[in-house]
């Protein structure tokens, strides 16, 4: 019978994976070179943080008292970049110094896969709030109760990246064009969100679906054609730029 891949792990399952102790994957946990990682159940959107307003980037690294009290205009929202709810990372150290609250702590330094710097952010009428993931140790755990090991950050550390995030698999041409630009930034997104690089069709796939208004992209099954606004690139197009904009062959 074939068993489904994991796609997750506790301590002693992490262990097993590596060939080590669980005592040896607390310590690279706490030395920041494993991530842990949770689902938020009840943030609405995780942004990238490079995408917030200056001001809002600033307040996300403030860590005297309690965590930042963040909001955004419907008019600032419509500017930033979001990744749909799925695992985000965060470091032993941001867990460390987060702010207590009830017994737990207020975590709001997190990543996503690729190392780059996100947050929780919450619907409240016409504005976003920033949230928190509040995560608590149970009595004789090791680390905060809903967090677990992902697949893909094992294979990370497994495959030698200790102590820094595996680059990116898509790279800007030195002459980019609009579309260049969106398969790149979707791309790496892909990656980000769920640890492994796109196919061809699973970045078309996902282009189409996440990023169709945005692109203004469209496809003619008829002359199989994808369509950036008003400009064609055909299936064979695409998979040539892919091929080159592509890191990891």
């Amino acid at each position: 019978m074939s068993l489904p891949t994991r796609e997750h792990f506790d301590l002693d399952g992490a262990a097993e994976f590596l060939g080590c102790s669980p005592s040896d994957v607390l310590y690279y946990v706490k030395e920041d070179q494993l991530r842990l990682a949770f689902k938020s159940d009840h943030a609405d959107l995780i942004v990238f943080n490079e995408s917030l307003p200056e001001k809002a980037q600033k307040a996300l690294n403030w860590f005297e008292g309690a965590y930042p009290q963040v909001s955004l205009t419907a008019k600032q929202s419509s500017k930033i970049d979001t990744y749909v709810n799925d695992w985000v990372y965060f470091q032993w150290l941001d867990y460390a110094r987060s702010y207590d609250v009830d017994g737990g702590q207020a975590l709001w330094q997190l990543q996503d896969f690729g190392g780059k710097s996100v947050s929780l952010w919450v619907v409240d009428g016409g504005k976003l709030e920033l949230s928190f993931e509040w995560l608590q140790m149970a009595e004789g755990e090791s680390w905060p109760e809903q967090c677990l090991l992902t697949l893909a950050e094992l294979q990370r550390f497994a495959g030698g990246a200790v102590g820094g995030v595996k680059k990116e698999p898509f790279q800007m041409p030195q002459k980019a064009d609009e579309v260049a630009e969106a398969m790149v930034a979707y791309g790496n997104r892909f990656y980000a969100e769920r640890g492994h690089a796109p196919t061809v069709k699973d970045l078309q796939g996902y282009m189409l679906e996440t990023g169709g208004r945005d692109l203004q992209m469209s496809y003619d099954s008829k002359g199989q054609d994808y369509f950036f606004g008003d400009k064609p690139v055909s299936k064979r197009a695409f998979s040539d730029r892919y091929k080159t904009y592509r890191v990891e062959k």
